[in-house]
């Protein structure tokens, strides 16, 4: 096996987008989860009316080994050929023709049983923005895993979304693509998660989800399946 491509078969990649460190959201997506991103130290979650802090921990734990962010290219393992420094290089290329855009209003709101922060409204720029994504790097992205396509299918995926997992990888792209920060994993129990979702609306300030500019995206990474995700490098748009 080539220096280093052993690394290569387990580290995964993503694009995604992270609100501007200057506002709001992003260091209340931060806390809210306990860890930064960024310089991957953990933060301490706030406290939720009628939720236990190992509770809150518990129901917060998958998308704090994500970091705060909304996907635009989801995880990928590198094809074979290609490396990290030729996907740096893709992405600077493609921040080069990106104009920057705002989000006008955000919201708390469930999505399949989990809680987010999603666009009040659909936002043209950003639908394109991440199908623009999936497209230019693609080349980058190997064939998911049995596994990983199992994992997937289990989650019990329409004829439309086992299409979209076939061809990119992922069944939640281009028309199924609902753009979201996470907050949370998936809270089986309504009541649970009403209390929840209002818990966080009350702590959440007007401030967090005022107008949010895209200007930028970022690759995060990950060393291998039990390590968290961190944010490797932003990359501001220059068009």
């Amino acid at each position: 096996m080539e220096p280093g491509r052993a690394g290569q078969l387990t580290a995964r990649y993503a694009i995604y987008l992270v609100p501007p460190e200057n506002h709001p959201l992003y260091h209340f997506g931060q806390h809210f989860l306990g860890r930064d991103a960024h310089l991957c130290g953990p933060l301490p979650q706030p406290v939720l009316e009628g939720v236990y802090p190992e509770r809150l921990a518990a129901i917060t734990e998958s998308p704090r080994h994500y970091g705060f962010h909304a996907t635009l290219k989801p995880p990928f393992r590198l094809a074979d050929r290609q490396s990290d420094e030729a996907l740096h290089k893709e992405v600077e290329k493609f921040v080069a023709r990106q104009i920057p855009f705002t989000i006008p209003e955000l919201e708390i709101g469930v999505l399949d049983r989990f809680i987010a922060v999603r666009p009040s409204w659909p936002c043209t720029a950003l639908q394109s923005l991440g199908d623009d994504c999936l497209r230019a790097f693609d080349v980058f992205r190997a064939p998911p895993s049995e596994e990983e396509r199992a994992k997937r299918q289990a989650a019990g995926l329409t004829p439309a979304q086992e299409k979209l997992l076939e061809r990119w990888g992922y069944p939640y792209v281009f028309e199924e693509f609902r753009p979201h920060f996470s907050l949370t994993e998936r809270i089986e129990d309504s009541a649970e998660r009403y209390t929840v979702h209002q818990a966080i609306r009350t702590i959440c300030g007007p401030e967090s989800l005022a107008d949010l500019t895209v200007d930028s995206i970022s690759i995060f990474g990950q060393p291998d399946t039990r390590m968290p995700f961190y944010q490797i490098a932003r990359f501001q748009f220059c068009g």
